[in-house]
């Protein structure tokens, strides 16, 4: 317990007190306020009896203190019986011997950062309130650049990490746009090889699965080539795999409660019994299953990442060469009765019937934008799907001398239930509406390398992004968007400005708008790559390819904190 000091004299910063003594040593250290300092050794109850007894920490007896000390361990042991009381004083007893066998340190010292562990000079007092050694060690204030990095940069931006294998720009031995244009269509477009491949995934992944799942139904759409490796496929891979079960099914499989959470177990999932469980979670507590179920199969399946914040939950897997056939392992985004990869691969097929140079259109659009890591639906830009709708809108409003490539696609009878295999089939039967609605006309076409440059040209400086146009290839045609399509408010980082976030309607759910997800930060990145696209695509001397699809790297924290 603290003393009362002497008039005049000046508190002391640390105090220690030793034992069987009856003053106290005080001990005055400097203490930085960024470290921490370990307390004393706890001293032996016969000091702190005779700290409190003393009137002024000097060692002489207060009486009063000592009547009242007196009185107090009367009262304590007069309900005790003789036996209880020989008990506490041999106890008493053998703690202070044990106490007094302890040796107690000469000095105290603090150890840590800015203090040194050399030797006191001969001069030097415990009552010196400045360390006696001669070169006190200064405490180390540099930042450590990895801890500083993510507090530098800005909130919402993506940090540069330093790759051990870095990735490259494509290189074309061909001459000229049109040249290296073709040349990377032939590597995007899907090959017999890989639809094999995705076969025997889907058919591997449906053997596995209908252990837990009997009636589980699994189908494979690929977006582009699988057969050939690519850098950073993980992040937007060109396959999805979608399983298909029943409500039934899934509810009669115990839910899962393991990796992130938010679908809970047991009769949580939605809030009551099996009658009120709801849909979303019940999604993807069965993708969590799945997951698991692939991943312990000791197949070689690897999981890789969860996206369940947009509108169709899944995740990304990575399988294995032998489950493909391949000689590299294949990224795969993995989801529960979803409908975008069948709509997707309908649009395209469709569209390859009409003209094809809409898929190649397509194959070229997603390539540079995931390139240019502006098609990460994850970190909040436009999905896959997102820039195949755009690149049909363009094709049926945007084209400059050749007409409407393509029609509204409220015309043609599309339907996914005729797209359930391996996604790349053609429909046997032709569309009826097809002749009627295929405007181009008998002039001379414009290559795909020339409709690649007015599509990036198009959506920079002719589509209006604050709101005043949807892209609708439904309808067909330039119009403000349908008063049954949401509109997507983006709120900026003070919390106060607001803007209209990018239109999109799926053509086969008017009320569904696809742009839902884009951030403030993606939408900048949008109009920055369109503005640099554009500039490449139309500048004088000419545009390279190469330059164009070059690997877009986040800007380093020191550079944005300089900026």
């Amino acid at each position: 317990k603290p003393t009362r000091l002497a008039a005049g004299r000046p508190p002391a910063a640390s105090r220690l007190t030793l034992p069987f003594q009856a003053h106290l040593v005080r001990l005055s250290i400097p203490t930085p306020s960024s470290h921490k300092i370990p307390r004393p050794r706890n001293p032996m109850p016969l000091s702190l009896s005779l700290d409190f007894l003393s009137k002024r920490g000097d060692g002489k007896l207060d009486g009063r203190a000592l009547a009242f000390f007196v009185m107090s361990l009367f009262i304590i042991s007069a309900p005790l019986d003789l036996s209880q009381l020989v008990f506490v004083l041999v106890g008493a007893l053998a703690y202070a011997a044990v106490q007094a066998l302890t040796v107690p340190p000469t000095h105290w010292r603090p150890q840590g950062k800015g203090f040194s562990a050399q030797p006191r000079s001969e001069g030097c007092k415990f009552g010196d309130k400045v360390p006696c050694h001669a070169a006190p060690v200064k405490p180390n204030l540099q930042p450590n650049p990895r801890r500083t990095s993510a507090a530098a940069a800005a909130p919402g931006k993506d940090l540069r990490k330093n790759s051990c294998q870095p990735v490259l720009p494509p290189s074309f031995a061909a001459q000229g746009w049109d040249g290296e244009v073709q040349e990377l269509l032939a590597r995007l477009c899907p090959t017999p090889e890989g639809d094999r491949a995705m076969g025997r995934l889907a058919q591997v992944v449906q053997q596995t699965l209908r252990r837990t799942f009997p009636g589980a139904e699994v189908a494979a759409f690929a977006s582009g080539e699988i057969a050939r490796g690519r850098a950073c496929s993980v992040a937007v891979p060109e396959v999805d795999l979608v399983i298909t079960v029943s409500p039934a099914e899934l509810v009669a499989v115990p839910r899962h409660s393991g990796r992130g959470g938010g679908s809970g177990g047991g009769g949580r999932g939605g809030g009551g019994g099996d009658g009120q469980l709801d849909s979303r979670k019940l999604q993807k507590s069965a993708i969590r299953t799945c997951t698991d179920i692939l991943v312990a199969s000791g197949l070689g399946f690897k999981f890789r990442r969860s996206a369940f914040r947009g509108q169709e939950p899944k995740v990304t897997l990575l399988a294995p060469s032998r489950a493909c056939g391949l000689e590299h392992d294949v990224p795969f985004d993995l989801a529960v009765n979803c409908s975008t990869p069948l709509r997707n691969a309908a649009l395209i097929a469709e569209c390859r019937r009409l003209d094809p140079r809409a898929q190649e259109l397509i194959l070229l659009v997603k390539r540079w934008a995931k390139e240019r890591g502006v098609c990460h639906a994850a970190k909040g830009h436009l999905s896959p799907y997102c820039w195949t709708l755009m690149a049909i809108y363009y094709l049926q409003v945007g084209v400059d001398g050749e007409g409407t490539l393509l029609p509204p696609l409220a015309n043609l009878n599309l339907s996914v239930d005729q797209f359930t295999g391996s996604g790349c089939g053609e429909k046997d039967a032709a569309l009826p509406e097809m002749a009627t609605h295929r405007l181009c006309v008998d002039e001379e076409k414009k290559s795909i390398g020339d409709l690649f440059k007015e599509f990036l040209r198009f959506y920079h400086s002719s589509f209006d992004w604050s709101g005043g146009e949807a892209v609708a290839p439904r309808i067909g045609q330039r119009a403000p968007p349908d008063v049954a399509l949401p509109l997507h408010i983006v709120l900026h980082e003070d919390g106060v400005t607001t803007e209209v976030g990018p239109s999109i309607e799926d053509p086969f759910d008017g009320h569904r708008n696809l742009g839902d997800g884009a951030t403030v930060v993606s939408l900048a990145r949008l109009r920055e790559e369109l503005a640099r696209a554009q500039e490449l695509c139309f500048r004088p001397n000419g545009c390279s390819l190469t330059e164009l699809l070059e690997p877009w790297a986040p800007t380093e924290w020191a550079e944005a904190a300089l900026a």
